[in-house]
C-alpha cells in the first residue's frame, strides 16, 4: 500500500532566516526535518516505481511469436494460435491470420486476405 508523504517541507525563506544567525539548534532541526522529508519522498518514489513496474508486467500480453514451417504462430499462455502471414509480420509487424485455401496448386494452402500472398 502506498503512503503519500504529507509532511510539511520547510521553506527556503524559513531556512535562510534561521541560518542568518548561524547554524542554530532551530536551523539544525529544520535541516533534519528537510532531510527526513526528502528521504520519505525518495522511499515513496521507489515504492511507486516498483508498483508501476509490477502493474506493467501484470498487464503485458502473454504472447510469444514463433516462426515455423514458413509462417508465424503465436503461443498465448501455452496455446498455439495461427498461422499468421509472414509478409505482413515482416513488413509491418502485423499479425494477419492466414486463411486455409486449397487451390489445387501443390504447396499452396494458406492465403493472406490483406496482402494476397499465399503459402
Amino acid at each position: 500500500m502506498t503512503t503519500i508523504v504529507k509532511e510539511p517541507v520547510p521553506s527556503y525563506k524559513e531556512l535562510a532566516d534561521l541560518l542568518k544567525d548561524g547554524l542554530t539548534p532551530e536551523a539544525q532541526e529544520k535541516i533534519m526535518e528537510l532531510r527526513q522529508t526528502v528521504l520519505a519522498i525518495q522511499e515513496e518514489n521507489f515504492r511507486l516505481r516498483e508498483r508501476i513496474r509490477q502493474l506493467e508486467s501484470d498487464t503485458a500480453p502473454v504472447r510469444e511469436v514463433i516462426y515455423d514451417k514458413g509462417v508465424y504462430w503465436t503461443l498465448e499462455r501455452g496455446v498455439r494460435q495461427g498461422p499468421f502471414c509472414p509478409a505482413c509480420q515482416d513488413r509491418a509487424g502485423k499479425l494477419v491470420r492466414l486463411h486455409y485455401c486449397h487451390t489445387g496448386t501443390p504447396g499452396i494452402y494458406w492465403v493472406c486476405k490483406a496482402c494476397q500472398q499465399s503459402w
